[in-house]
């Protein structure tokens, strides 16, 4: 979604996709909060998916030879982070852990709260 398209929502549909990133948040931001409290560690996590979302630009939309060349690219990456940053490299394993731990505890609000934002 664009600022575009959010300028473009109605005040009713403005409410429900915010009402859908309030459940979000609800349900994820604990446990985010709880991770992402050190800054070190939020500003190397940040750098890495930046780099990551740079490398696999328009990754949907690229032939089969890009892709797989970017997919490597990317692990390259994770890789050399995980050289660099061995214990933020072992913190990244634990939120995810968390955040699936999470998301099976509440599926179906996950769900109907990532749906609501993506409509």
């Amino acid at each position: 979604m664009t600022l575009q398209d959010l300028e473009n929502l109605t005040q009713d549909e403005m409410i429900e996709k915010t009402q859908n990133l309030y459940e979000l948040l609800e349900i994820f931001a604990p446990l985010l909060l709880a991770y992402f409290k050190d800054p070190k560690l939020t500003a190397k996590l940040t750098f890495l998916a930046l780099r990551l979302k740079d490398c696999l630009g328009d990754f949907p939309h690229n032939t089969k030879n890009q892709k797989i060349d970017k997919t490597f690219h990317a692990l390259d990456l994770i890789l050399q982070f995980k050289k660099q940053n061995q214990d933020e490299f072992e913190k990244v394993f634990e939120i995810l852990q968390d955040l699936l731990e999470t998301y099976k505890r509440d599926k179906q609000a996950v769900l109907h709260s990532i749906r609501g934002l993506a409509q």
